[in-house]
């Protein structure tokens, strides 16, 4: 799978290290209900030698959801100097990837559709007999994809402490099937559409920002949720730079929300990425209660409001530029 997780890891990045972190802080619980899972995270997953951390938990298709843990054979830190790197050479870049693996994915689909659904959507890369079912209910169908073959053969590639900690995780894995929750996948935008947001807060140089003055400059406006740690989202500021000169022309445009913009280093880092990349489209911080103004499950994730604040639509969830401006349009139509 290190093909896939290749492809995923440039563009749809999701709940990396803040979902990791939110485990250990809330009782070692990790709840996923957009995707159907609420996972009781185990000590194993928690204090590891490498870097394991959940990715995905949304729908990748209609009725298809993913969720998978990432293991990076590397010290955090060194994890980090990679992540943060957007310098990084092709040769670099396949180092890094080569000390990446995927020991198992949870898969969830709607049983009006076949796991050859899930499988093309992998490019035809799962091996079905690796799939198992540990959980039904309602007309959907969870399952645990663990490849021992290939774990085994990627954990024959690692030196120590690395490979007994990678066995360490598989190990671990009955306990944490056994201990987590799976039910019907709970939309997490439900009845978001229409709801109408308020907020006060600053923008990067501290200076006051009222939403209700925010989003009446534009007809529509896109807010762009990002976090200062996020490949994907750091790779399309130069795009939302260019969106948002032609948005301008039809009375629209973008606003980032720094979501991390809290934290001093995570801000100082977020101003030479915003001066770097050229960005002068409006970056606020987040305000208080964020999560419950906009609720979110993946970085980066936009928003789409009307002048009022209203929200529009449902979020787009992931770096997908070329479904941005496309958006705007449908829902200026829509008004």
């Amino acid at each position: 799978m290190k093909r896939f997780f290749s492809l995923l890891l440039a563009c749809m990045l999701i709940f990396g290290i803040a979902s990791h972190a939110f485990a250990e802080e809330v009782e070692n619980t990790l709840d996923l209900s957009p995707a159907g899972m609420t996972l009781r995270i185990p000590d194993a997953f928690l204090h590891t030698e490498g870097v394991l951390m959940p990715d995905g938990g949304y729908e990748i298709d209609d009725g298809i959801f993913f969720t998978e843990y990432l293991y990076l054979a590397m010290p955090w830190q060194d994890y980090v100097k990679v992540a943060n790197n957007t310098d990084i050479t092709d040769e670099e870049y396949d180092v890094f990837l080569q000390k990446i693996n995927v020991p198992f994915m949870l898969l969830g689909i709607d049983d009006s559709r076949s796991f050859s659904a899930i499988n093309d959507l992998f490019g035809g890369q799962l091996k079905e007999d690796c799939a198992e079912v540990i959980a039904e209910e309602d007309g959907f169908t969870h399952y645990l994809y663990l490849d021992t073959a290939e774990n085994d053969a990627f954990a024959a590639t690692l030196e120590a402490p690395f490979a007994e900690d990678y066995h360490s995780v598989l190990d671990a894995v009955p306990k944490f099937i056994e201990a987590s929750k799976f039910y019907p996948p709970v939309s997490l935008y439900a009845g978001l559409v229409g709801n109408e947001v308020s907020f006060r807060t600053t923008d990067m140089a501290g200076n006051p920002v009222d939403s209700k003055d925010l989003f009446a400059a534009n007809a529509v406006t896109m807010v762009n949720i990002w976090t200062s740690w996020c490949p994907p989202c750091i790779g399309e500021l130069p795009e939302l730079e260019k969106i948002n000169a032609r948005l301008n022309e039809i009375n629209c445009g973008v606003v980032g929300l720094l979501y991390d913009g809290d934290d001093s280093s995570a801000l100082k880092t977020a101003e030479k990425l915003i001066a770097d990349n050229g960005v002068t489209y409006p970056v606020i911080l987040p305000p208080d209660g964020v999560d419950g103004i906009f609720p979110l499950e993946a970085f980066p994730t936009t928003y789409f409001v009307d002048s009022t604040g209203k929200i529009l639509s449902e979020p787009i969830v992931g770096a997908y530029v070329n479904q941005y401006e496309e958006t705007v349009k449908s829902v200026l139509a829509e008004k």
